[in-house]
């Protein structure tokens, strides 16, 4: 769990950095989306689908567009 804090502490605001400020194409999107889905693999040893969308719920790793927006929404606020 310590490495789930840390990921969301230090490298998902290094991967969102400026995003609300930049319209991100869908392929960006999904680039960034699989750069979380390889570390949540890496952590818990997760390749199903299904179970990783699972995980990623429980941990509150919502969608990057989400996330995007959640973030543009603040800015703008």
């Amino acid at each position: 769990m310590l490495t789930v804090e840390l990921l969301k502490a230090y490298c998902l605001p290094l991967l969102l950095y400026a995003s609300e400020s930049v319209l991100l194409t869908t392929s960006q999107l999904r680039d960034l989306n699989n750069c979380i889905n390889k570390a949540v693999f890496t952590i818990f040893s997760v390749s199903n689908g299904d179970t990783l969308k699972d995980v990623r719920n429980v941990l509150g790793l919502d969608d990057v567009a989400t996330l995007v927006e959640k973030r543009r929404t603040k800015f703008i606020d």
